[in-house]
């Protein structure tokens, strides 16, 4: 089962490479500007040495994100529980849909990476690199939607970016409802502590404007 689902990976290398990707085991990753997309193939635990389920994972990086906490973050390895936005590429289409395919080492394998391919190219492609620029992941941030977030994380990573990039009138609002998700979860975290770092940033003054 792994063999299968290693190789139909290393077969869409020169897919990939022409992209821009660099593949590590059975991931490709792509730097955009200092953020980073990652597309991560995963095998069901369905999968026998005959025939292996597949799906297929998009995750971005944010560097301004996650160096806040960790400024070594850059330099560790990738991996999609690491993004700060995540799907799988079936949930694209119109309607979503958790789409896996089955690979079994013979012809239908070709079929199966046209399919694979043309459903990044349409769909998966786009999206990473859209969500891949700060400005879009905090608009996707500030709309109340964040696949593969929770809550807290949603709203602490959106206090980040605006405290760097703005729009700082944002900020105290996003600040108020990061408490009240804080308290409702019982977790023991200081918003005030937490607003005194995005103040040593030296973007954002603490002021609503």
């Amino acid at each position: 089962m792994a063999q299968l689902v290693s190789d139909f990976v290393k077969r869409m290398a020169p897919f990939f490479k022409a992209l821009g990707f660099t593949r590590s085991g059975l991931k490709y990753s792509l730097a955009y500007g200092e953020n980073r997309a990652l597309i991560q193939f995963q095998s069901s635990l369905s999968s026998t040495k005959e025939a292996a389920k597949i799906t297929v994972n998009l995750g971005t990086w944010n560097r301004r994100v996650a160096t806040f906490d960790d400024p070594e973050a850059a330099n560790r390895d990738l991996v999609i529980d690491c993004c700060h936005w995540n799907t799988r590429l079936g949930n694209l289409r119109t309607p979503p849909q958790d789409e896996w395919w089955t690979i079994e080492g013979g012809p239908l394998d070709g079929t199966v990476q046209s399919a694979v391919e043309e459903l990044l190219i349409d769909k998966g492609l786009p999206e990473l690199q859209s969500l891949s620029a700060d400005q879009s992941l905090r608009d996707l941030w500030l709309s109340g939607r964040a696949p593969g977030r929770t809550a807290f994380q949603r709203l602490y990573g959106l206090s980040i970016l605006l405290a760097e990039i703005g729009p700082f009138h944002r900020l105290p609002s996003v600040l108020k409802e990061l408490g009240e998700v804080t308290r409702r979860g019982g977790m023991h975290f200081s918003v005030s502590s937490h607003e005194r770092r995005l103040q040593a940033l030296g973007y954002w003054t603490g002021e609503s404007t």
